[in-house]
């Protein structure tokens, strides 16, 4: 090849070169413009929700066993203050000489006072065994904990940072 030529095509390859080499400079400010502009929208994002919780429903349909014992040990004290009216008559057959068996009717007509203190121990077990049908929606808060937004934004900034 001539000089000629090859000066042409040396100077045609760096031509190219440069042009590539501006061309991907070129993209990679584009790129850290996009990216910079995503972790700015990202940040401010993470703010709003760091800020503000929501509620979710949750819906829970289980059947639950109950199975136990419930123990009983325990003194009952039971005050009796009352009086019990007797109203009766006894028909009696009595022996007497010379008239021989007499019925006798003795008419009773009393109040018997009863005051007492009844004391009952009770010692029982009740065994329980049933299933209860929980069917119910429970309203849940989620917030964004602040341990993890502040990392979340610290990590945020940091990439920002490099970026700029």
């Amino acid at each position: 090849m001539k000089p000629k030529t090859t000066l042409i095509v040396l100077a045609a390859g760096l031509a190219l070169s440069l042009f590539v080499n501006v061309f991907v400079i070129w993209s990679l400010f584009n790129f850290r413009s996009s990216a910079l502009n995503t972790i700015v929208t990202a940040r401010e994002g993470l703010e709003q929700l760091a800020a503000e919780s929501f509620t979710a429903d949750v819906r829970i349909n289980q059947i639950l066993p109950l199975e136990m014992n419930i123990e009983i040990d325990q003194t009952i004290s039971v005050p009796i203050d009352t009086t019990y009216t007797l109203n009766t008559v006894v028909h009696t057959t009595v022996s007497l000489p010379f008239f021989g068996p007499q019925d006798i009717a003795v008419p009773i007509n009393e109040e018997i006072p009863l005051q007492a203190n009844l004391e009952l121990p009770v010692q029982l077990t009740v065994p329980i065994s049933t299933e209860y049908h929980l069917d119910t929606v429970l309203p849940v808060e989620i917030s964004l904990p602040l341990e993890t937004a502040g990392r979340l934004r610290q990590t945020l900034q940091d990439i920002e940072d490099g970026l700029r």
